[in-house]
């Protein structure tokens, strides 16, 4: 039974690989039959294939599963006829060959017969009566037909020249109309139909192909302005895929799961425990990166990575076309809540930019990939989401505001030693001015820090801190928020003194 009415109708893509499943509707009567799929994409895995039959809501048994490539020729038609005469001229070269061993040894047959008359004349030479008469005879025979083979020779080898002319054009002629193509694998599925009446029966086949991915990306839409704004979060698989055929109108599921491989178990490598002596440090590091950055929209990533796979299933039938272009596959979308904000960290880029602090309550895990942020139906930018579990809050920038100019100015002061112990402090200044030129008042909440000292004998004091800013103790990362009337200024002012014991040195520290 051909392949007529088989198409694919369901995906499972993986990161690297897919799972497809195609099906065949055929009507059969009871006993053992044979279904055949085919030609199917020559790159698929062998190994994955699986079959599966019903009838109605009754599972059918599958008896076995066996594979053969799939072949193309072009110009069957001719290439038959062609194909044939070929044959034909050879077998002709073939009879012409076997006639000439065949008249060789004729030839050496008369050779010898001739020899023996001639010995048995010169014996009956010396006779009283010699039958010359009777010689005569026998030579003039075995000249007659030693012609005879000449001609028939002569004819033979002009035919055979003529036949390996022929040969040559038939085959010239084949080779212009090409060899037979391996264009994939045909599949016979045998199954077997209980007793009773002719029924229709649904026949699955799934394997496995390489030649299929797929990434996570997400639109992220702002419904309104507030600062606690509603946040429309779209989730999409960009799914591509070169198997040679499109999928049309299929079932999809995009996975992170592990596709199953047929491969061996690895090689388990050796286990070495190794380490080094500890040693002592003489130098203060004054600061140290413990906090995300503003630019950074994702969470961060889980110390090991989850234990359970996810997967979406798409909204609904798609279809993605054999040509390795990503397509657009909508997932899933949610509601989910968002404050919004203006935030400044100065000391890395002294630029106002809107954020979302954004929770998960989308009952899904977002995986890591690209984020489209728009604000009302306006494209806004894009930005990169980590791996975000259930209830896990997110960032996400929304632009920058034009309207607030930030300049950050730092000073350093003069070392100075303790007369009697040999202590060195040294003290900090940094001057943030914001300056709103805009109409409207604007809070800014502007993100600071301080050294975190990581020495017992070293001590880290401040001395003047903004008013009403948060501080963590464990990071030193601070926040103020700054309200900034229209056409106005603010300036925020931080210092602090590192004071280190003798022995100990001092740097100035790099990032401020």
């Amino acid at each position: 039974m051909s392949d007529t009415d088989s198409k694919v109708v369901h995906v499972r893509v993986y990161i690297d690989r897919a799972t497809v499943t195609r099906r065949q509707t055929v009507t059969l009567q009871p006993g053992l039959h044979t279904v055949t799929f085919g030609p199917l994409p020559r790159d698929l895995d062998s190994s994955t294939f699986q079959a599966r039959a019903r009838a109605g809501d009754e599972i059918l048994t599958v008896v076995g599963l066996s594979t053969q490539l799939a072949y193309k020729e072009p110009h069957a038609g001719r290439r038959g006829e062609v194909e044939t005469q070929l044959d034909a001229q050879e077998a002709a070269i073939r009879a012409l060959d076997d006639a000439a061993t065949t008249d060789r040894n004729a030839v050496d047959l008369l050779a010898n017969y001739a020899e023996l008359a001639t010995d048995r004349l010169s014996v009956e030479w010396v006779e009283p009566d010699p039958p010359f008469d009777r010689w005569l005879q026998v030579f003039d025979l075995l000249r007659e037909r030693r012609a005879h083979l000449a001609a028939t020779e002569a004819a033979r080898k002009s035919d055979r020249a003529r036949a390996e002319a022929r040969r040559q054009e038939l085959l010239t002629e084949l080779s212009r109309l090409g060899e037979r193509k391996v264009v994939g694998q045909d599949v016979q599925v045998f199954l077997q139909l209980p007793e009773g009446e002719a029924r229709e029966v649904e026949v699955d086949l799934s394997y496995g192909t390489p030649t299929a991915s797929w990434m996570p990306a997400y639109d992220a839409r702002v419904l309104d302005d507030s600062e606690a704004p509603q946040v429309n979060l779209l989730a999409v698989a960009l799914v591509r895929q070169t198997t040679g055929e499109d999928w049309e109108d299929v079932e999809l599921v995009a996975t992170t799961a592990r596709p199953p491989l047929a491969e061996p178990p690895p090689e388990l490598m050796k286990l070495e425990v190794s380490g080094r002596p500890g040693v002592v440090d003489k130098e203060v590091v004054a600061t140290h990166d413990a906090g995300p950055r503003l630019g950074g929209a994702g969470a961060k990533a889980p110390e090991a990575p989850p234990t359970t796979s996810v997967e979406h299933a798409a909204r609904g039938r798609v279809t993605i076309p054999s040509t390795g272009r990503p397509v657009r596959v909508e997932l899933f979308s949610a509601d989910v809540p968002a404050t919004r904000r203006l935030e400044v960290a100065a000391l890395t880029r002294p630029v106002a930019v809107w954020v979302l602090d954004v929770t998960n309550t989308s009952g899904r895990v977002l995986l890591p990939g690209a984020v489209s942020l728009f604000r009302g139906p306006n494209y806004s930018g894009r930005t990169q989401l980590g791996y975000v579990a259930g209830h896990e809050r997110f960032r996400l920038p929304l632009g920058t505001e034009g309207s607030l100019h930030i300049q950050r100015k730092t000073h350093t002061h003069p070392s100075k030693k303790a007369m009697v112990t040999g202590a060195v402090s040294r003290e900090y200044e940094t001057h943030t001015t914001v300056e709103n030129r805009g109409a409207t008042q604007l809070t800014l909440w502007v993100r600071e820090r301080v050294p975190v000292s990581r020495l017992e004998p070293v001590k880290v004091d401040r001395l003047a801190i903004p008013t009403d800013t948060k501080v963590d103790d464990e990071t030193g990362l601070m926040e103020t928020a700054v309200r900034v009337a229209p056409h106005a200024k603010q300036e925020l002012s931080l210092r602090y003194r590192i004071t280190a014991p003798s022995g100990f040195t001092l740097r100035i520290p790099g990032a401020l």
